[in-house]
């Protein structure tokens, strides 16, 4: 099993590389997409606090696709405690 840590680590090792590879072509702005099911809540959490300290101006703009009805009044809730420039972009 692989820990929570260990993915959070891959995750931020694999955005590393892709903002080196777009940086090399001039582009300076991610799209996040995330098709099938929302990421597990922890992840998320760890990787919103990352990005609004160590990447304020990469996100273009997140998507997750589909949202279950039973996620939305969470997301909802959650989103109060993401700063208002990210919000906007989700």
């Amino acid at each position: 099993e692989i820990s929570q840590l260990a993915l959070v680590q891959a995750s931020i090792r694999f955005f590393e590389e892709a903002i080196d590879s777009m940086e090399e072509r001039g582009v300076h702005q991610i799209c996040a997409i995330v098709f099938g099911s929302p990421p597990p809540v922890a992840w998320a959490h760890v990787m919103v606090k990352v990005f609004q300290n160590h990447y304020p101006e990469r996100l273009k703009v997140a998507v997750v696709y589909p949202v279950p009805s039973s996620f939305v009044s969470l997301v909802r809730q959650v989103m109060w405690f993401v700063d208002e420039n990210t919000r906007s972009k989700v």
